[in-house]
């Protein structure tokens, strides 16, 4: 299913309420990490229907980088627990990816 809509959420309920095409309510998180790919996931990000984690890495440090990875993921079918993660090259191959060039994003 697609998504209809969007809206930012309240903060206590998500950090974005989304609405399918078939009128499923979805939750989402939004989690950001620099070079550690460390990830707190408190037991609202678990409970999310997806997060989408902004994996900065080296970005503010490497003036000649404009690129940060994007990923998505549902936390339920990774079986994770409320937790300090450390995001490791072989968990990231179950979440889905996309480059975002970032400097143009932003027109930087």
């Amino acid at each position: 299913s697609h998504i209809n809509n969007a809206r930012l959420g309240n903060g206590r309920e998500a950090d974005v309420i989304a609405e399918s095409s078939i009128g499923e309510h979805l939750t989402v998180e939004v989690k950001a990490t620099g070079v550690s790919a460390l990830m707190m996931l408190t037991e609202k990000d678990c409970d999310a229907d997806y997060i989408f984690w902004l994996h900065f890495d080296d970005f503010f440090v490497n003036h000649e980088k404009s690129t940060i990875e994007v990923y998505s993921f549902q936390p339920h079918t990774l079986g994770l627990k409320p937790n300090r993660i450390r995001v490791d090259q072989h968990m990231r191959q179950k979440f889905d990816r996309a480059s975002l060039d970032l400097v143009n994003f932003l027109n930087l």
